[in-house]
């Protein structure tokens, strides 16, 4: 169980999250467990679960700053996001990990890297949460790249990758060098020529360069629209896999 670690603080949060109010002790607690496995070694930034565990411990430290400077009634209400609760609970599937003591796991702890194949890095990117403050295209290509540098390290991933051919086009993200190729889209409700243009795109760095390993990544601020739907289904025809995301209000930082 190679994500036991990661699994056991995603369901420590649930279950502060999910009481009335968290107090102090139990927030700093957690805090600095998750602290601790990372600067232990014992998780490191090649993980499917790190942008998650840095949202989560966000949301203890907000926390802790509504509460650290009270006399008394040192207990807050986390108030997480719902919709991100539901993609942790989805993560944890039913299991619950709370009682288990997280320096105790030590030996579960993973130091490899994260493998570079299409399977990966379609699973790198159905785990990333988007802020809603991503509202454009190249905001979005830049904040993508620099969750990838996280996990697939820095000299693998490639922004603007030129592909060769006649037309001198480039892929909005390239993880290993030509190995993968990630083509990023922000639509709410796309045109007829934005759908031309990317379906054009898709067509060209599948036939072109990237074959079976090509990702149409859509984001939206929305739920699927019908516009969508019918993009996706035309693009995964031409059996190029597709990853559709909608965005979060959430915040996102490094730890300390």
């Amino acid at each position: 169980m190679e994500d036991r670690i990661q699994k056991t603080i995603i369901s420590k949060f649930i279950y502060l999250n999910n009481k009335d109010e968290a107090h102090e002790n139990e927030i700093v607690k957690l805090m600095e467990e998750i602290e601790f496995v990372y600067h232990s070694k014992y998780l490191n930034s090649n993980d499917f679960y790190y942008q998650k565990i840095r949202i989560i411990y966000n949301y203890l430290n907000s926390a802790f700053d509504k509460v650290k400077n009270k006399r008394v009634n040192k207990s807050v209400n986390l108030d997480v996001n719902k919709e991100f609760i539901s993609i942790l609970e989805n993560d944890i599937d039913g299991v619950d990990y709370n009682k288990a003591n997280i320096e105790d796991l030590k030996n579960y702890s993973v130091f490899n890297k994260i493998e570079i194949n299409k399977e990966n890095v379609a699973f790198f990117l159905e785990n990333l949460i988007i802020p809603m403050i991503i509202d454009d295209s190249r905001k979005l290509e830049d904040f993508l790249v620099k969750e990838f540098e996280y996990g697939f390290d820095k000299d693998n991933v490639h922004q603007q990758y030129n592909i060769g051919g006649l037309l001198s086009l480039k892929t909005d993200i390239d993880i290993g060098n030509g190995q993968v190729g990630i083509e990023v889209k922000l639509y709410n409700v796309p045109n007829a020529s934005e759908m031309e243009r990317a379906i054009g795109q898709i067509v060209y760095y599948k036939n072109r360069f990237y074959k079976v390993n090509l990702i149409l990544y859509i984001l939206s601020h929305s739920d699927k629209t019908p516009k969508i739907k019918e993009l996706i289904e035309l693009i995964e025809e031409l059996g190029v896999q597709v990853i559709f995301k909608k965005s979060l209000k959430i915040s996102l930082n490094k730890f300390k």
